[in-house]
């Protein structure tokens, strides 16, 4: 491994950590702004690799993201799956779709490339919007009360995290300490 790879694996790490921590110690509004803005994150990542490095116009990505949260939201609401396996569940069906979607596009390239994935993916929204009986149509799912369990929740991190640490994570909930139960 080169130098410069791995001062970038080492800046990769260190973000991954700080936002972790960060994490830990958030609720409620700026909880959801993070995690809002991880997932455009991922998608952009996604984006800046197809175009940015293979140079193909792809419009996959938003249809397959949208694709892997139909099928976490259909998961935790309707079969009342746990949300980590929903997670899997996700990323296995943008696999899926992804895999599909590749098949007949294999030989395109720059704009007819485009233009096929750009159908793939008005496909999938008219099936979203029209298709009330799965998707709620236009008014979607309402996902406010699906919870994370203990795997990655707060009180699993709080237990590992140093004790200056968990006095900030804590300082202004009372209920955050009456429910960890952990000494400080």
């Amino acid at each position: 491994m080169t130098r410069s790879a791995l001062m970038h694996l080492m800046m990769v790490v260190a973000a991954t950590a700080s936002v972790c921590l960060l994490a830990a110690g958030l609720e409620g509004y700026w909880l959801r702004v993070l995690s809002t803005a991880l997932n455009f994150a991922c998608v952009a990542v996604a984006w800046g690799f197809l175009l940015g490095i293979a140079g193909q116009l792809h419009f996959a990505p938003a249809a397959i993201w949208g694709a892997g949260g139909y099928a976490a939201a259909i998961l935790t609401t309707r079969l009342g799956w746990d949300p980590w396996s929903a997670l899997i569940a996700a990323t296995l069906t943008g696999v899926v779709l992804g895999s599909l979607l590749v098949l007949p596009a294999l030989r395109l390239q720059q704009i007819y490339l485009g233009l096929f994935t750009l159908g793939g993916g008005e496909l999938l929204r008219l099936v979203a919007i029209n298709e009330d009986w799965l998707t709620h149509g236009p008014s979607g799912f309402g996902l406010s009360a699906v919870q994370f369990g203990p795997v990655l929740g707060s009180t699993y991190l709080l237990r590992y995290l140093p004790r200056p640490l968990r006095l900030a994570a804590l300082a202004d909930s009372r209920l955050g300490w009456a429910a960890t139960s952990l000494s400080v």
